[in-house]
């Protein structure tokens, strides 16, 4: 007779330390032509480059400012 034993239940998940997000790969000129596009703004030729790097610099900033830990600050903590 053998005896079988019984499974072993599911490891509970630990908390995890918040890690950092990942990066968001910078928009390609081709990307940013198309989304002004989508918009209604067609980009002209000469103006792509500025464009896709003024984009990639604002998705940089929103990243730092996502980063920042205000803990449980609300509105009125302006004040």
């Amino acid at each position: 007779m053998t005896t079988s034993t019984p499974p072993t239940p599911p490891t509970p998940p630990t908390p995890s330390t918040p890690s950092t997000p990942q990066a968001i790969p910078d928009l390609l000129p081709h990307e940013a032509a198309r989304w002004a596009l989508r918009a209604g703004l067609p980009l002209d030729a000469d103006r792509l480059e500025l464009v896709t790097a003024t984009a990639n610099h604002i998705q940089s900033v929103i990243g730092v400012l996502r980063d920042l830990d205000l803990g449980e600050a609300g509105d009125d903590a302006a004040v």
